[in-house]
């Protein structure tokens, strides 16, 4: 059977006919997530002034100039980063004005165990600030969970 210089020419409009329909959405599955949507992480493991800065800074734009709701973003505080969290510090002002507008935070529990043992065993957190076994782990299962590392 031999095909004619029209039949090709029909199946070429016909093929790119039914390219021009699917095209749409094949690029609709690739094309990145709705930031609005995406869920944020923010590890914090240094309790430097910059570090603390640099997190406020980076959370409190995704509020107020990307419009993300507070609750679609989690702070993972551990090692040294558990000093940002300490109850009645000026260093944790910053860290209670995203608790108080919904930002969630967790701190590590073996973080703060060994500040308790070694430093300071009336060390207390902010209130509102929930306990995980690990703060690496947590951010992994956030991840796992489709969280983006802020950081990463």
């Amino acid at each position: 059977m031999q095909i004619t210089v029209l039949q090709t020419l029909f199946i070429t409009i016909t093929t790119i006919m039914v390219i021009e329909l699917v095209a749409p959405v094949i690029n609709k599955s690739r094309h990145a997530p709705d930031p609005l949507l995406t869920r944020y992480v923010v590890p914090l493991d240094k309790s430097t002034t910059a570090s603390e800065h640099l997190a406020y800074n980076h959370v409190r734009h995704l509020i107020d100039e990307s419009g993300i709701k507070p609750e679609n973003i989690s702070l993972v505080v551990f090692d040294k980063g558990i000093y940002l969290l300490q109850a009645n510090q000026v260093a944790s002002d910053r860290m209670q004005a995203l608790l108080n507008c919904g930002v969630q935070f967790y701190a590590c529990e073996q973080s703060l165990a060994r500040v308790k043992q070694k430093w300071d065993s009336n060390f207390m957190l902010l209130d509102g600030v929930q306990l995980v076994p690990d703060g690496k782990h947590q951010i992994d299962s956030l991840m796992d969970e489709g969280y983006v590392n802020l950081f990463a």
